[in-house]
């Protein structure tokens, strides 16, 4: 991967909370002169991608899109069932 790449990777890594783990997964690039179309070229590699990120979440960043909100991007749970009530006939 050429440097300016590996240092920007390096960089997002060093933002990330130490929580979270992190890991760059490189995919060879589909061969270009198989005789097949762009669009099938293009096809083989997102099957290769979408194979490879089965399981995850997909985080796709653009510095043209738009900014989300925390809850745009939390995953979805089951809802948290109501804590019953007791009157117990005092306060603790």
């Amino acid at each position: 991967m050429p440097a300016w790449i590996a240092a920007g990777v390096d960089d997002y890594a060093k933002r990330l909370p130490r929580e979270w783990s992190f890991e760059l997964v490189e995919l060879k690039p589909e061969a270009r002169d198989r005789g097949r179309t762009t669009a099938q070229t293009l096809a083989a590699e997102a099957a290769r991608i979408a194979t490879a990120c089965a399981g995850y979440r997909i985080v796709a960043l653009d510095e043209l899109g738009t900014p989300w909100t925390t809850t745009s991007v939390m995953i979805p749970t089951a809802p948290t069932p109501p804590i019953a009530a007791r009157n117990t006939g005092s306060l603790r």
